[in-house]
């Protein structure tokens, strides 16, 4: 999860227990919610993936920051089975906070023909500050959402109602979160 009960607690200023269930409810969606936005985990846990092998010297994982990896294999089969062979880790280095794998000799082409064993994402410790703070806001604005329709304005002789922004549409955390989202290399 990429904030904490007492981090949104703190941003809300609420002092009291009674709407925790609610608040890891929305800590759980709105976690989700980021997730799917910048089609990227973030929460720190190892990952095994196959890549197509681009003719190029370098693949973009799907998980990041890269902590650590373990493993880069390479399936030397011609036809449709398996057999991977462990690369040498003096062949390939990353670019740990861009998810960049470089290769010294290029990959090549085959598909899926790369299987890399790795573990990437943040500690809950490690969560960057403006990450944190657009879940927060989403929360928030979502639990302030809780007690309405969904309406945005509404009009009867001279009483009118109406509600901010919808979450999706908050300029801020849109900005925030493009530098998070996962962009395909070329």
């Amino acid at each position: 999860m990429l904030v904490t009960v007492e981090e949104v607690k703190t941003f809300l200023g609420i002092k009291n227990n009674t709407q925790n269930a609610v608040i890891e409810m929305l800590i759980g969606a709105m976690t989700s919610y980021i997730e799917n936005h910048c089609q990227r985990k973030f929460e720190a846990d190892d990952y095994i993936e196959k890549q197509d092998g681009t003719g190029n010297c370098e693949l973009l994982l799907n998980q990041y920051p890269i902590n650590s990896i373990t493993r880069l294999e390479r399936n030397q089969s011609l036809n449709n089975t398996e057999s991977f062979v462990t690369v040498d880790a003096e062949e390939y280095f990353s670019a740990e906070k861009s998810g960049i794998l470089t290769k010294i000799t290029s990959f090549l082409r085959g598909k899926q023909n790369y299987k890399i064993t790795y573990n990437a994402g943040y500690a809950e410790a490690d969560v960057p500050e403006d990450l944190k703070y657009c879940c927060q806001v989403l929360i928030s604005e979502a639990m302030g959402h809780r007690k309405n329709t969904g309406l945005k304005s509404e009009s009867l002789g001279d009483h009118s109602v109406s509600f901010g922004a919808s979450v999706q549409s908050n300029p801020v955390i849109k900005n925030i979160l493009s530098g998070y989202r996962k962009i395909p290399i070329c």
